[in-house]
């Protein structure tokens, strides 16, 4: 286990667990290289920072692993946390990095209550919050997330960019350069609150289905370049 530590100025991995490491109260910043903290399968992280690294991943943990209360602020990453399949998220921010994705998480994970605010990538695809497969989402808040990509498209500084199958509830995407919620198909989508996406120069949706069959339901959606912008077919679009 590691706990309490205070680690700086690496130049691969700042902090390196194995098959269910405890990481707890834990800071790792000024580092460089591939990983500030790096966890493999099961591991269990609380409290922990990654500030000011310039890496691959500022945090990155193996499968089936839970985050509670991580950070992630001022890094210059692809990947600000970055979790594998299955693993949980709570009460977790990623803040100001530079980063493809604040936030992204594999196949089957949950994110409650979990913030990307401020982050910026050059990438022509980027987000705060990103999910693949067969994730839930609930009580989440990306904010003013935008890319320095010279064309703006939906895809450029997107709220939130989920994978097919994918709930996201009771969440609020507000003033993203992109779209503010990002999806393809076989989604929920209720609940949530869409405000001023495409802001400034950007290009955006406030929910965005890129393909079929899809659910939304009850969400309040203002001031975006548009509002539900729907693509595919076979859709339940109602409440809103």
């Amino acid at each position: 286990a590691f706990r309490d530590l205070a680690v700086s100025a690496c130049t691969n991995t700042g902090i390196f667990g194995g098959i269910g490491a405890v990481v707890e109260s834990c800071r790792v910043h000024d580092g460089s290289g591939s990983y500030g903290i790096l966890v493999s399968t099961g591991s269990t992280l609380s409290n922990c920072t990654v500030s000011f690294n310039s890496v691959n991943y500022g945090l990155s943990a193996g499968a089936g692993s839970t985050l509670s209360n991580c950070a992630a602020m001022e890094n210059t990453a692809t990947y600000g946390i970055h979790t594998s399949g299955g693993s949980s998220l709570i009460n977790c921010s990623a803040c100001s990095n530079t980063a493809t994705y604040g936030i992204y998480s594999g196949s089957g994970s949950s994110l409650t209550n979990c913030t990307a605010n401020q982050n910026v990538s050059g990438k022509p695809t980027s987000a705060g919050i990103g999910t693949a497969t067969g994730c839930t989402l609930t009580g989440c808040a990306a904010y003013g997330n935008t890319s320095s990509a010279a064309i703006s498209s939906p895809a450029t500084g997107m709220g939130f960019q989920l994978g097919p199958s994918n709930l996201i509830q009771n969440c609020t995407a507000t003033s993203n350069e992109g779209d503010g919620i990002n999806m393809p198909e076989y989604c929920v989508v209720r609940d949530n609150v869409c405000a001023g996406n495409g802001f400034g120069s950007g290009d955006g949706a406030g929910i965005h289905a890129s393909y079929n069959r899809n659910r939304i339901e009850n969400n309040n959606v203002i001031g975006n370049d548009r509002g539900i912008d729907v693509d595919g077919a076979d859709s339940v679009i109602i409440k809103n």
